[in-house]
């Protein structure tokens, strides 16, 4: 059998892009690489001479290496399915939060202690601040606090800052509704069994019009000034960011229907002269803005959201994420 050199090629040029993004920061890692592209290529040449115990033994061999220490759940799977009939904490937390979708940008929750929805929100749909559903970004990381895995008390809520509490006015801007736990915390209400249940009802809006702009110079906002602003009417937006909105007095903008999918937002409006429109949802490089064929920018807004200066009159504001390759250089776009 004659090799597939194209395909060789392929599998070269991404074993010389790993070595190069890898050997700087992790140079003992890369020997666990090696080791690994080893164990493959075992594994191909007993399969092509079809010994089955060479490949057993090798596939063994892989699962003692890599999976030392991990726990393999021999228990009953109905625990960790949401939508089943099983009346456990998890299921009943699912139909809480399945009730309340809609067709616009979905409210979030926060879990805590209920671990199959910590891992399956993203598989059903469900917004969350915690666990595995929002963008684990360094900026997101430092103003919210919520790591990927979540502590199994509220009271144990990481503080930050911006965050000292899950009345911080940045979990507004997050549009956290419910907090739900499998233990008691102060507010909540039981929903049977372990779990325990609380409404926040002071959310923003989803997209917000304000009219005025403050600068910060750093990264992100103070937090003593973060804390004390009105989102409805003022924004946070990078020193540098340049654009045809005015600082104060922009232009009065009404939104009409919010169209929501997770990679695309379509948000209709109208707008008496160029104004600002925040769409709370965590920002990222590969966010593109459009209205009528012409990009926009998109720029990061009280610190982790998405902030475009739009133009007068009515039109739809399409935001659609492109993941940014990493030979791509951004090119300036209109603000």
């Amino acid at each position: 059998m004659q090799p597939h050199w194209p395909a060789l090629l392929v599998v070269a040029g991404l074993a010389a892009w790993t070595v190069h993004a890898v050997l700087p920061a992790h140079p003992a890692a890369l020997g666990w690489l090696l080791f690994s592209a080893l164990l493959m290529a075992l594994a191909l040449l007993a399969a092509r001479h079809r010994r089955a115990g060479a490949v057993l033994a090798v596939l063994v061999l892989d699962m003692l290496v890599f999976n030392v220490g991990t726990d393999f759940n021999t228990g009953s799977a109905s625990k960790s399915v949401l939508d089943g009939a099983r009346d456990g904490p998890a299921q009943r937390a699912y139909r809480v939060l399945s009730a309340q979708r809609g067709d616009g940008i979905p409210e979030r929750a926060a879990v805590f202690g209920l671990r199959p929805l910590t891992n399956g929100a993203s598989v059903h749909g469900l917004a969350l601040v915690n666990g595995y559903n929002p963008i684990m970004a360094a900026d997101y990381l430092q103003m919210v606090g919520m790591p990927g895995e979540p502590p199994l008390r509220v009271q144990d809520v990481p503080r930050t800052p911006w965050a000292p509490d899950l009345d911080a006015p940045l979990f507004d801007l997050l549009g956290l509704r419910w907090v739900l736990a499998s233990t008691a915390f102060p507010a909540a209400h039981a929903h049977g069994d372990r779990l325990f249940v609380a409404e926040r009802r002071s959310s923003l809006p989803r997209v917000l019009v304000p009219r005025s702009v403050h600068r910060h110079g750093g990264r992100l906002p103070d937090a003593a000034a973060f804390a004390t602003t009105d989102f409805r009417e003022a924004v946070w937006l990078p020193a540098t960011t340049r654009s045809a909105c005015a600082d104060t007095q922009s232009g009065r903008a009404r939104v009409g229907a919010v169209h929501y999918q997770p990679d695309r937002v379509r948000v209709d409006y109208q707008a008496d002269a160029p104004a600002w429109l925040v769409v709370n949802e965590v920002h990222a490089p590969g966010w593109q803005g459009q209205v009528d064929g012409a990009r926009l920018a998109v720029v990061r807004g009280n610190g982790l959201f998405r902030a475009v200066c739009v133009p007068a009159g009515t039109h739809t504001l399409t935001l659609s994420y492109r993941p940014p390759l990493p030979w791509e250089r951004p090119r300036p776009l209109r603000p």
